[in-house]
């Protein structure tokens, strides 16, 4: 997958376990109530394991963002080594 990255530029991979979100160039977890798009992922995927539509809102909860953003995530072409899922086609 780091050939993924290399070529794509797309470091965030999802856990459909527990839907958190990894970036592999920033070493983190992104917090999905306080990045816009990836919020919108979250939500999706949300509805479809759960079956109904996530309660909260876009900004309820960034206490562990440094800010909510509507910006999307922008890295560099630094590869970063992982499984990752190309949500640009989502």
């Amino acid at each position: 997958m780091s050939k993924h990255t290399e070529s794509s530029a797309h470091p965030v991979a999802m856990c459909t376990a527990d839907l958190s979100f990894w970036c592999y160039q920033c070493d983190s977890y992104l917090h999905h109530l306080a990045i816009r798009p990836i919020y919108e992922i979250y939500r999706a995927f949300h509805l479809l394991k759960f079956g109904e539509p996530c309660r909260v809102p876009f900004g309820a909860d960034s206490s562990h963002a440094a800010a909510v953003s509507d910006a999307p995530v922008e890295h560099s072409t630094k590869p970063a080594p992982g499984i990752l899922i190309d949500f640009s086609v989502l």
